[in-house]
């Protein structure tokens, strides 16, 4: 669930705010790259394109979901432009809205009409609401759903845009991104909308946080040495640590629920394409090979497979990555902007 960078979208010549980071920057990126490899569709529609061959798979450590939170902890919720009255073709301005889908791209369902920029949700744990951004408002605010939709409540009211939300594995806290007059910087709030704490006060970017597993470190992304590195600090933002350390960009952490490793995006070999490190920063694994962009990772329940963005000239879809065969499988086919998926 996560979007460019401020330092790549002001060379892009946007202004620094919500998902559209990613729609500018992408948009530009993809002027150079080429086509998707060539698929195969089966009998049943479903669309597979022939895994990289990169690397070794990873080995997963993780339990089965239980039989009664199945269903529920397999559905992807993104946001779509596909109701937008020009959906190929409204970047960066599309009206988008939410929807969900089961693991294998089937069953899609409309959960919102809001009929304004909205973004980045968010599962709660307990998988009965979904946090977003939105411009339902008037401003970039933080606003709280039903998992079927129902309910919207907004949750912050501030003239600054809020956004990039990220709920605490115990249900408590909203980690979110405020963006301040030349800066963003991370905060978080009780989930009923009280009690903002700001967590980062350097005078570089901090965004994109994400929780881990035990709700005791959140990973971030910020410039403060230069240039997009993965950080992690604690939920207090005390002990803030650098895990990578490339001159390319690496962005858009997203932890595997076992808490032992995190993926994230980089250009670090020339396209944006997704690795995979342990959660101190060591062991890294480039996981796709792609000529498009690969983007906007979140990990599976049982940490075995990866829902991503692929970015080309003609494509903003959803896709899975099977960790183990290197599988990729499309989950979204159409003219729409799909994205920022979270599972």
């Amino acid at each position: 669930m996560y979007r460019r960078t401020p330092q790549q979208a002001h060379s892009a010549g946007i202004v620094m705010r919500r998902g559209m980071l990613l729609f500018a920057f992408v948009s530009v990126a993809c002027a150079s790259v080429s086509r998707l490899p060539a698929a195969t569709q089966d009998s049943a529609g479903q669309i597979t394109v022939s895994p990289p061959s990169v690397a070794p798979p990873l080995t997963s450590t993780s339990t089965s979901i239980p039989a009664n939170q199945a269903e529920r902890r397999l559905r992807i919720v993104f946001a779509s432009s596909r109701d937008d009255a020009h959906p190929d073709s409204c970047v960066p301005d599309c009206i988008l809205e939410f929807y969900v889908m089961n693991d294998d791209g089937s069953n899609i369902v409309r959960l919102t009409h809001l009929e304004t920029k909205s973004d980045d949700p968010s599962w709660s744990p307990d998988r009965q609401r979904i946090v977003f951004s939105s411009l339902k408002s008037g401003n970039d605010d933080l606003f709280v759903m039903a998992s079927d939709g129902s309910g919207i409540t907004q949750l912050t009211d501030d003239p600054a845009p809020d956004f990039q939300p990220s709920w605490s594995p115990d249900d408590r806290l909203i980690a979110f991104v405020r963006i301040f007059p030349g800066n963003m910087d991370i905060f978080v709030i009780d989930a009923d909308g009280s009690n903002i704490v700001q967590l980062t006060t350097d005078p570089n970017p901090d965004f994109q946080p994400a929780w881990s597993p035990d709700g005791q470190r959140i990973a971030f992304t910020s410039t403060r040495d230069g240039n997009e590195e993965i950080y992690v600090m604690d939920g207090d933002g005390s002990n803030v640590m650098r895990l990578t350390q490339h001159e390319a960009s690496d962005w858009g952490a997203s932890w595997s629920p076992d808490g032992k490793w995190i993926v994230f995006t980089s250009n670090r070999d020339g396209p944006n394409e997704l690795y995979v490190m342990d959660s101190a920063g060591n062991d890294l694994i480039r996981v796709t090979t792609n000529d498009a962009n690969d983007v906007s990772p979140d990990w599976s329940p049982n940490d075995e497979r990866l829902v991503y963005i692929v970015v080309d000239e003609n494509t903003w879809d959803i896709f899975l990555l099977d960790l183990n065969s290197r599988a990729t499988t499309r989950l979204t086919d159409d003219d729409a902007v799909d994205f920022n998926p979270d599972w």
